[in-house]
């Protein structure tokens, strides 16, 4: 229903779910935003999911018992350790608010904290340059065909 209200030039704004976890916009949405010149407003670049290990671990993990993601394409004990070991990033939240703001069609990347530190920590890495290609290609072979998105238009 988004998509089509997009083509139909219903909206000025949308925010949009999208991180590592959720790409789909990414071929679902952004290419319409662009061509209709809607606003994005990106929401959930980290989330519970990808600021707790534990609760990283157990969604990539389903994902792998659903049959959605590869086994062999994670490592089960920490699933996206090659965005650190590979240098891309020095943490994953750093990671994930990179991919957001290096995404085209993203406009504003959403980001909520009340401690002033993490707050300086989530600009920090809103402001490094983007993801290597390597890490971004496996981001995209990983977890690209999900299909898994929340979005709120205005």
């Amino acid at each position: 229903m988004l998509q089509q209200s997009i083509e139909d030039n219903c909206w000025d704004i949308i925010i949009i779910g999208f991180n590592l976890l959720i790409p789909c916009a990414r071929r679902t949405i952004f290419p319409l935003v662009k061509k209709q010149g809607v606003g994005v407003i990106g929401m959930y670049a980290v989330r519970s999911g990808l600021s707790q290990p534990p609760r990283l671990k157990a969604i990539c993990q389903s994902l792998v018992e659903k049959g959605l993601v590869a086994a062999d394409s994670l490592n089960s004990d920490e699933p996206l350790d090659f965005i650190i070991r590979d240098g891309g990033a020095l943490t994953i939240p750093e990671a994930a608010y990179r991919f957001y703001r290096h995404e085209p069609g993203v406009d504003v990347v959403l980001t909520g904290t009340g401690n002033p530190e993490h707050l300086k920590s989530n600009i920090a890495s809103i402001l490094k340059p983007p993801l290597p290609d390597p890490i971004l290609a496996r981001l995209e072979r990983t977890f690209g065909n999900l299909v898994i998105f929340r979005t709120i238009a205005v």
